[in-house]
């Protein structure tokens, strides 16, 4: 073989070689059929659902394009991506292929149907409110994967009863009885229905009476009083439930209250139990009447204490709620659950609250709304304490304060004269040195100072604190006397006593001048 032959042959080995490399790059697995990952059955008109498709073999390398159809593209179309969108009840045979060879496919048929709504039904309401209370309601209609619109509207049969938006939102406004109606609005038809019942609120009946009320307070021997002025008392007010940081209330002193309790009944008088939200408790009271729930737990535990003692009523001393910051409101709130508590049930109980003199008509006065008033059997207005570090002989519970008080709440506010029980202070208070460690007990100022003390209205005495002596201004007998007659003569609900414990237990009891000179007035007035 000459040289040129070999080179020759070699050269056409190579070309051979070089195609068949070229063959061996160009030749790919194919694509052997088609699935679909997941299918729906059905869809309702406006669903979509996104198809994924599976190549067979799963090594298959060929480059393809899926092409995506819809028998019916009026019953429900799909992309080139691969979504589906149903349109109309219906079925189509959705399918997939390959562009460059089309027999390479796969297919299923999809149902379009709507799911009708069958039914609709309320998931909250409520069988009873009180006027002036709200509610929202809330449905769903049956079943709940159907896909007609869901749209419904609600009615009142009495709008004057009760009316309710169409947001679910029902508001109370007079006594009676109403069917509240919820329907589907694609299908009229389709219609759940409750009735609603309304209420009046509870409101005191009226006082026609004149009481005596006398404060306890858990800090103070509950003996101090004998039976014989005790039973002078028509309400004895056990001062103060304390509550905790859960928002309910306890008694801390069990035995000495079930000792005062025991007493009072046998003697014939009613026992209330007080809560007070004053000093630390402010803030307290403040987060408890702004929360309904905290306003339930709060009920709760004084309903607990009123059945576990055998009480009579209970009243509110949280003397605090503001116009300017909302409490208000929120002690509107709770004096209207109180009284659904006290006036609810088979027993009636008293439900009472004690309030500022008025003296300074503003933003604590203006808060005992008449709605307020209305609720409660009478207020214990506290027409004492008037204070000043400034005026050294400013005395704190004048008869031109009762006078005052009177004008602001009965003259000016309009309220029911037999709601309002005068205060009467059993204790002496100092303008000048601090308020709180410069009162003095009657029965202290009778003990500094001897009998003559009965008929003034100011005296000196001396405490630990205070060693030298000073001035504290009081109520003696006179002063209790003209206060006495002047609530008995202006047909006021009664007198109330801050507090008994402080009164002497010799024969110038204050306590007892004032029920006797009750009695005298009130039958006087009678005759």
């Amino acid at each position: 073989m000459t040289k040129r032959l070999f080179l020759y042959l070699l050269g056409l080995a190579a070309f051979v070689g070089l195609l068949t490399s070229c063959a061996k790059e160009d030749k790919f697995t194919q694509v052997s059929s088609l699935s679909f990952s997941s299918t729906p059955s059905s869809l309702a008109p406006g669903q979509t659902h996104k198809l994924q498709v599976k190549a067979f073999p799963a090594d298959a390398d060929e480059p393809y394009t899926l092409v995506f159809t819809s028998s019916k593209p009026t019953v429900a179309s799909v992309d080139a991506q691969g979504t589906v969108t149903a349109i109309k009840d219906g079925q189509t045979v959705i399918s997939v292929s390959l562009k460059d060879r089309p027999e390479v496919k796969a297919e299923f048929t999809l149902t379009v149907e709507t799911i009708r709504i069958t039914g609709v039904e309320f998931t909250e309401k409520v069988a009873s409110l009180f006027i002036g209370q709200t509610f929202s309601v809330s449905t769903r209609v049956l079943p709940e994967n159907a896909t007609e619109s869901g749209a419904v509207e609600y009615t009142s049969s009495q709008p004057e009863v009760a009316t309710i938006t169409q947001t679910g939102y029902i508001t109370a406004l007079e006594a009676g009885t109403t069917i509240i109606t919820v329907t589907v609005k694609e299908h009229p038809e389709i219609k759940a229905e409750f009735t609603l019942e309304v209420k009046q609120l509870y409101k005191a009946p009226k006082n026609t009476q004149f009481r005596k009320v006398g404060y306890f307070p858990s800090y103070r021997s509950i003996t101090a009083m004998s039976d014989e002025y005790l039973q002078m008392l028509d309400v004895a007010c056990y001062a103060f439930a304390e509550m905790n940081d859960d928002y309910t209330l306890t008694i801390q002193q069990p035995a000495k209250f079930q000792q005062l309790v025991d007493r009072c009944k046998s003697l014939g008088v009613k026992v209330v139990i007080c809560f007070y939200g004053g000093g630390s408790s402010h803030e307290k009271y403040v987060k408890m009447v702004a929360s309904p729930e905290n306003r339930a737990k709060f009920i709760a535990s004084l309903k607990t204490i009123v059945e576990t003692y055998d009480l009579d009523g209970v009243d509110n001393d949280w003397e605090f709620p503001r116009t300017t910051d909302g409490t208000a409101e929120s002690n509107l709130a709770l004096m209207k659950d109180l009284a659904r508590l006290c006036r609810g049930g088979e027993k009636q109980y008293l439900l009472t609250m004690a309030v500022t003199s008025g003296l300074y008509p503003g933003n604590r006065s203006d808060a005992i709304s008449d709605e307020l008033i209305a609720l409660v059997d009478w207020l214990n207005v506290m027409v004492y304490g008037n204070f000043s570090e400034t005026r050294p002989y400013q005395q704190h519970s004048t008869y031109s304060m009762l006078e005052k008080s009177y004008d602001y709440w009965i003259v000016r506010r309009g309220m029911d004269p037999r709601k309002f029980v005068a205060g009467l202070p059993v204790y002496g208070l100092a303008p000048g040195p601090p308020k709180r460690t410069s009162s003095a007990s009657y029965a202290t100022i009778l003990r500094q100072n001897g009998p003559q003390a009965m008929v003034c209205d100011s005296a000196l005495v001396v405490n630990s604190v205070h060693t030298t002596p000073y001035w504290v201004y009081y109520n003696g007998l006179p002063t209790i006397y003209r206060k006495v007659a002047f609530s008995v003569d202006k047909g006021l609900g009664g007198i109330m006593f801050w507090e008994v414990s402080q009164d002497t237990t010799e024969g110038a009891s204050l306590v007892k001048a004032a029920c006797d000179a009750a009695r005298f007035e009130w039958k006087n007035k009678e005759e």
